[in-house]
This record gives C-alpha cells, sequence and structure tokens, in this order.
C-alpha cells in the first residue's frame, strides 16, 4: 500500500516509521533540507533503550506530488491545514486527520464530496529530536474513526505490535474524550512548566486542574463526568514524565493548538451562555506566550 504522511513533526516521522515496515511511505515534509535527510538516511525511531532505521522515502509538500498516494495521512497541526487542503489531489482517495481538538473537522466537511475521509486520534507520545529522528516515548495506540458515509475501514492498513491500530464506530466521542485530555493537560502544563504527571502529584496544580474539569463539564455539557475524569487522570499518570506538546511549543517559540482545543471550547461556551472564566484566561495566557514570540 502506498501511504504518504503529510507533516515531518514527531507524530508524522513516528507513523512514517512504524508504518514502513509494511508499507510504502513517503513522508511530506515542509522543507527540502528535511526531505534531503531522510531520503539519505531513512527515519531514525528511538525505543526500547534501541533505535532502528526506517526505510522511507521524503518529498517537499510544495512538490504537490500526492497523486500516486492510496492513503493519505495529514498530520500538521491544526494552523496548518489551511496551507495543505488547497493542494490535496483532485481524485478520489483515501484522507486521515490526525489533528488535537475538533477544529478540523470543518474541513473534513469540505472534502466528504470528493474522498473518504477519516479522522483519528493518536496515543502515543514521541518527541522528534532531528530532522530525521523521533523517540518514541510513550505506546499507545491509532484510534481510526470514519468521518463520510460508506468505508467503515481502511483497506490495507495494517499496525504492528508496538504500534496497533484500532477503529471506532463513530468519531464523535472518540474526539471528544481527546479533545478533553488535550483541553486539561496542555494548557495547564505550558503555562506551569510542568511535566504532566505534576497536575496529579502537586495539590495545588491538581486544585486548578479540578477546578478547570469542572468548568469544562459544565460546557461540553458531559452525560459520564467521573468516567471523563478518571480517564484524563489516567492519560495524566500514564504520561507523567511527558513534556507536553503544548508546553514544548511554548518554549520553543513556536506557535500552539490552542485556538484549536481552547478556542473550540470557548466556542460551545458562548453558543451556550457558559461561563468559562478559567478556561477563556488560560487561553488569553497561552496566546499571551505566542504574542511574546512575535514581538521578539
Amino acid at each position: 500500500m502506498k501511504i504518504g504522511v503529510v507533516g515531518g513533526g514527531s507524530i508524522g516521522l513516528l507513523i512514517g516509521a512504524y508504518l514502513s515496515e509494511n508499507h510504502d511511505v513517503t513522508i511530506f515534509t515542509r522543507s527540502s533540507e528535511q526531505a534531503s535527510i531522510i531520503n539519505d538516511d531513512g527515519v531514525i525511531l528511538a525505543k526500547d533503550n534501541g533505535q532502528i532505521r526506517a526505510n522511507c522515502s521524503a518529498k517537499p509538500i510544495g512538490q504537490l506530488d500526492f497523486h500516486p498516494q492510496d492513503l493519505l495521512i495529514i498530520t500538521v497541526k491544526q494552523y496548518h491545514l489551511q496551507d495543505v487542503i488547497p493542494n490535496l489531489p483532485i481524485v478520489h482517495t483515501n484522507l486521515l486527520f490526525l489533528q488535537n481538538g475538533m477544529g478540523h473537522l470543518s474541513f473534513c466537511r469540505q472534502l466528504s464530496d470528493n474522498h473518504d475521509v477519516f479522522v483519528g486520534i493518536v496515543e502515543h507520545g514521541a518527541l522528534r529530536t532531528d530532522l530525521n529522528q523521533v523517540v518514541h516515548t510513550g505506546k499507545g495506540a491509532i484510534k481510526i474513526a470514519p468521518f463520510t458515509h460508506g468505508k467503515k475501514e481502511i483497506s490495507g492498513l495494517t499496525g504492528t505490535v508496538n504500534f496497533p491500530i484500532r477503529y471506532e464506530e463513530e468519531y464523535e466521542s472518540m474526539l471528544l474524550k481527546k479533545l478533553c485530555v488535550n483541553a486539561m493537560i496542555n494548557p495547564l502544563t505550558a503555562v506551569l512548566r510542568v511535566k504532566n504527571g505534576e497536575l496529579l502529584a502537586n495539590p495545588h496544580y491538581h486544585q486548578v486542574f479540578m477546578q478547570q474539569f469542572q468548568e469544562l463539564a459544565a460546557i461540553l455539557e458531559l452525560t459520564d463526568v467521573n468516567g471523563m475524569r478518571k480517564h484524563i487522570e489516567e492519560v495524566c499518570q500514564r504520561t507523567k514524565n511527558n513534556i507536553s506538546s503544548m508546553r514544548k511549543d511554548v518554549e520553543e517559540g513556536k506557535p500552539t493548538e490552542v485556538d484549536a482545543i481552547l478556542g473550540y471550547i470557548l466556542g460551545i461556551a458562548n453558543e451556550r451562555h457558559t461561563p468559562a472564566p478559567l478556561i477563556a484566561s488560560m487561553y488569553s495566557m497561552i496566546k499571551g506566550k505566542e504574542y511574546e514570540r512575535k514581538e521578539h
């Protein structure tokens, strides 16, 4: 199966490395430099105290050579989707979107007439350490659900023991759980500059965590509040030594996905006339960090 992975960040490299075991993988990168390095040296995947070299090919996204692919996996962050979407092939193909939040669903709707569109979530932890090097920091799964009616699964897409792929019947509850995890862990760890586990271990941080969760549950009108809280805490504990992607983006002076996560939630709060003072403050603090980057 020919698979194109759009985006050469940590998740793109991780997916490309694992799927190359069973598939012909091309990673579409933002820079020619990254594509050249991957073509010369492959993708170096560090895992389980060792490393492997995955044979992936690469091309800059600007070459727009998406057409030969049986499946395109779009791993770029939400704020880059507007640059990628116009360049997707017109010919019918399978598209899999792996973004945080739920703001990307509007793009999925635009593409649903001409493509079989799937959405998914990534439960793995990954850290890119160089243009062609990625560390698998936490094992999980890729969960996929159909966005368009018709196909329930992506024919031919297979995972491995260390990189399982699981299919869900419907996407909304799947994305909602991931949205809640992202909304709770990412902004708090970015503002507090702590690892994920500190949100539970530090009683003062956990108090803020609980206050924000109660606000989130009211906005999203969660039906199983205790179940969702336990799920988020389990993820937080399982990834206790991880640095969240939003914290990493803030520390490196990069744009964050706060608009796709907290911005999306604040939009719902506005529609439902539900107070959201803590989430609004958290959103402003992250946007303030982005503003600092622009000013300097």
